[in-house]
């Protein structure tokens, strides 16, 4: 009875798997930061468009002062936490 071996240098398919897989991590890192930086940019347009209404209208259009003052401190807050994404 004998036996037969065989051995295979897989060093080389190790590193390639391995570079894939970096390479598969940066570019879900990249479309994140693509999305995320979208994000903000709505984001920022929306401020924008609410800080031009708080200062264009009347009071007395805006029955929902309070709804709307309190929504300001959540939208600021989400403007920064996209903006930390992003860098």
């Amino acid at each position: 009875m004998g036996v037969i071996g065989v051995a295979r240098d897989i060093t080389e398919r190790k590193s390639l798997r391995s570079s894939f897989s970096r390479a598969q991590k940066m570019e879900a890192l990249g479309d994140w930061r693509v999305a995320s930086a979208y994000f903000n940019n709505l984001l920022t347009a929306i401020l924008g468009v609410g800080q031009l209404l708080k200062e264009a209208l009347p009071r007395e259009l805006l029955p929902a002062m309070t709804m709307r003052n309190e929504s300001s401190p959540r939208q600021n807050r989400a403007a920064t936490l996209t903006g930390s994404c992003s860098h």
